[in-house]
């Protein structure tokens, strides 16, 4: 039987490095679209945290999940993160490195990904095949 590409640590490393990438420059998007003048957040604390929270919503999914539904939650962890940066500021709750938004949030809808995702048994399994 053919081994599955998915299942390898090279894939896990891919699909985990290509989702923070894409959460990096879905923040840096946002931030440069919606940045208002009274937020405290500096740019390159925002990048970091986006490539962080990108890690932290794929991480539970990593092993099983193509390169197509890697990218879709990349985008999806930059904008849970700067939506959760905005909401924190809105109401006035200190969190000067963004852990809540990072591992909290970003963590709970990594595992909501795992359900949706999941090449395997995943609601929204995307198979490459399909592009080829």
């Amino acid at each position: 039987s053919p081994k599955n590409i998915n299942s390898t640590p090279q894939h896990a490393c891919m699909v985990t490095i290509l989702s923070a990438s894409v959460s990096a420059f879905t923040a840096y998007m946002l931030n440069n679209k919606f940045k208002r003048r009274e937020t405290s957040q500096n740019l390159s604390i925002t990048i970091v945290n986006a490539l962080l929270a990108g890690m932290v919503m794929i991480t539970g999914v990593c092993n099983d999940v193509g390169v197509y539904s890697a990218l879709f939650i990349g985008f999806m962890a930059g904008f849970v993160y700067m939506a959760s940066v905005q909401i924190l500021e809105r109401y006035h709750i200190d969190d000067p490195i963004d852990a809540v938004t990072v591992h909290g949030v970003c963590g709970f809808f990594g595992v909501i990904n795992v359900g949706l995702f999941s090449s395997s048994k995943g609601i929204i399994s995307v198979q490459e095949e399909s592009f080829q």
